[in-house]
């Protein structure tokens, strides 16, 4: 159970132990707006806020997925393939053959306005691992370029072995190589209301959001991109933050 602690304007306001699952659920009312949160995991600074702050964190500890956090799911291809999904320690897509693919969302969509979404993301074969961050108004993820949204990640052997792709068509940005893999990927939404991707803490993409709603529905997933291909891709340590 990881410890947790909050501080007001510096002063420890207060410190536990998150959960078996790391969460952990408190209101606290400050006297003024110039009051500012600062809250700790596991010894790293997670956030900031001035009177509000949402996060969710999960590092997939156990066996079991957390059914009040995330929905599975699940795709299937045209021919013969198969999907699995398991977490332990981390959550694991196993697929094979084209179309054939697995993930979780968050059950609810949350605001990133001002806020940054986090994940570590691990390609297995021709297994793509990603992290999508659509609009409300497209409670479908089906794959990268069909529609409103980011998708960022990894594909181990393919060619774009590091894309980005917003709304419809080819990716904006694709790289034939990674800076590892695994590697952390780290989606923000400034208060100027620009995008901001970064691979390992550099940023390799910006531009201004192009959605009216900063509601978002928020996806991790691997589908394998390759006919007669497989492979098993993984997701972990995953921070959202809103503030």
């Amino acid at each position: 159970m990881a410890p947790y602690s909050a501080y007001l304007n510096g002063t420890e306001l207060t410190s536990g132990r998150c959960d078996v699952k790391g969460h952990h659920a408190e209101s606290l009312s400050l006297s003024t707006h110039r009051s500012k949160i600062d809250v700790y995991y596991e010894r790293r600074r997670l956030a900031a806020a001035s009177d509000a702050l949402n996060a969710v964190w999960d590092d997939f500890k156990g066996t079991k997925l957390d059914a009040s956090t995330w929905d599975a799911m699940k795709s299937s291809g045209l021919s013969g393939g198969h999907a699995n999904l398991y977490q332990k320690e981390k959550i694991f897509f196993e697929c094979y053959h084209a179309g054939w693919g697995a993930g979780i969302k968050l059950n609810e969509p949350v605001d990133i306005a001002g806020g940054s979404v986090s994940v570590r993301l691990k390609s297995g074969g021709y297994v793509v691992s990603e992290v999508g961050i659509l609009p409300s108004y497209r409670p479908v993820f089906i794959a990268p370029g069909t529609g409103d949204g980011y998708v960022t990640g990894l594909w181990e052997w393919g060619v774009n072995k590091f894309h980005i792709y917003r709304g419809s068509g080819g990716p904006v940005l694709s790289k034939p190589g990674f800076v590892g893999n695994p590697e952390t990927i780290k989606f923000t939404l400034d208060d100027d209301n620009v995008v901001h991707i970064f691979e390992e803490n550099n940023e390799v993409f910006s531009e201004p959001y192009p959605y009216d709603t900063t509601l978002c529905n928020i996806y991790l997933s691997g589908v394998s991109w390759y006919w007669l291909g497989g492979g098993v891709s993984w997701a972990d340590n995953f921070v959202y933050v809103s503030r």
